[in-house]
């Protein structure tokens, strides 16, 4: 009986990973706050009785961080709802805003406008815009092909979203502006990474079709949601995306169960590949790709800063839970720190 626990925990803790998705067992989400120097400023668990799963992170011109996911209401039902919980640079809970029902399930994205609103992506595809004090100024209910992880961005026109499926752009007055389909028969369960190009158009990585375990779709979105170039990938999974000096891109993926950078020009050929040794896929990286957290032995929680040149400055780890460990977004601060996002998950 003994051996038969044992195995059944030992499944359960290597099926655990770093999935995007909610998990099953107990969870909480602890926001780390981390000097230039990559030491820790304070750990906090953020509304522990209440939110579940978050998956955003974003730092206001003021320093308070705003936190998307999803949780429970005091107020209201079991089932986890769309939140946003706003957080001091103390580590302190200023509030928290529910916004929607159980069927929007939670917030996939956050992105930053102008006068400080925000612009928030639920799972379901409704969209809001916020104010700075997180009242609906917006909401918008785009005809979606169906649920997904939505990637988001600021754009001249407003904001723009896109999963593995579809992609869309919202004007900052909540006029829909276009919607484009690019994908058909797929289901939206994994990461798609969005950003915008030296010539200002949207470019989308991600996982070709769910059915399809082999190819990544790299996708280049005219800013009228025209598409420019489409190019299929010979790579397993994608973890991230980013356009480099030389105007090519970058793409962090798996040819195998190892791990890969790619050089990839606007035309979609692979230029150059090489390996690398991160904790994939449970590493989260910051937007200039020069930082990275990832889960580290014995419940820690990791970070790396490297410069540009990509020598690294600092390999620092923190205390994590008593369970798993789960990093699900990394940002640099405006005062040279770091924050970290991070899952602790529990099984009782």
């Amino acid at each position: 009986m003994k051996k038969i626990l044992f195995l059944f925990l030992f499944i359960i803790i290597l099926s655990a990973g770093c999935s995007r998705h909610p998990p099953q067992y107990d969870t909480e989400v602890w926001l780390y706050s981390i000097d230039e120097s990559g030491e820790q400023n304070w750990v906090s668990c953020i509304d522990c009785k209440f939110l579940k799963t978050a998956n955003a992170l974003i730092e206001e011109n003021t320093g308070n961080y705003v936190i998307g996911g999803g949780g429970i209401s005091e107020n209201r039902t079991a089932s986890a709802v769309p939140m946003i919980v706003w957080v001091d640079s103390a580590g302190n809970v200023i509030q928290k805003r529910y916004y929607g029902t159980g069927d929007d399930m939670w917030i996939t994205s956050l992105s930053k406008g102008p006068e400080g609103n925000l612009f928030a992506v639920c799972y379901s595809g409704k969209s809001l815009i916020l104010d700075k004090n997180g009242e609906i100024l917006h909401e918008i209910s785009v005809n979606v092909t169906e649920p997904g992880w939505w990637a988001s961005l600021l754009s001249p026109e407003g904001y723009v979203a896109a999963d593995r499926v579809e992609a869309f752009s919202v004007a900052t007055n909540g006029t829909l502006l276009w919607h484009t389909i690019f994908q058909q028969n797929s289901t939206a369960k994994s990461d798609s990474f969005l950003i915008m190009n030296d010539e200002g158009n949207y470019v989308v990585a991600s996982p070709y079709r769910y059915e399809d375990t082999e190819n990544t779709l790299l996708l280049e979105l005219e800013n009228t949601g025209a598409v420019k170039n489409r190019t299929i990938l010979d790579i397993d999974a994608v973890f991230s995306l980013k356009e480099n000096q030389d105007r090519n891109y970058e793409i962090l993926g798996r040819p195998d169960i190892s791990g890969s950078l790619y050089i990839i020009d606007k035309n979609g050929r692979i230029l150059s590949t090489r390996p690398v040794d991160y904790n994939l896929p449970s590493t989260q990286f910051c937007k200039t790709g020069t930082c990275y957290s990832e889960p580290a032995n014995e419940n820690q929680i990791r970070l790396v800063k490297k410069d540009s040149a990509g020598d690294v400055l600092f390999d620092k780890q923190y205390k994590g839970g008593e369970f798993y460990d789960c990093p699900t977004a990394v940002i640099e601060t405006h005062s040279g720190g770091y924050a970290i996002l991070v899952r602790h998950e529990s099984y009782e």
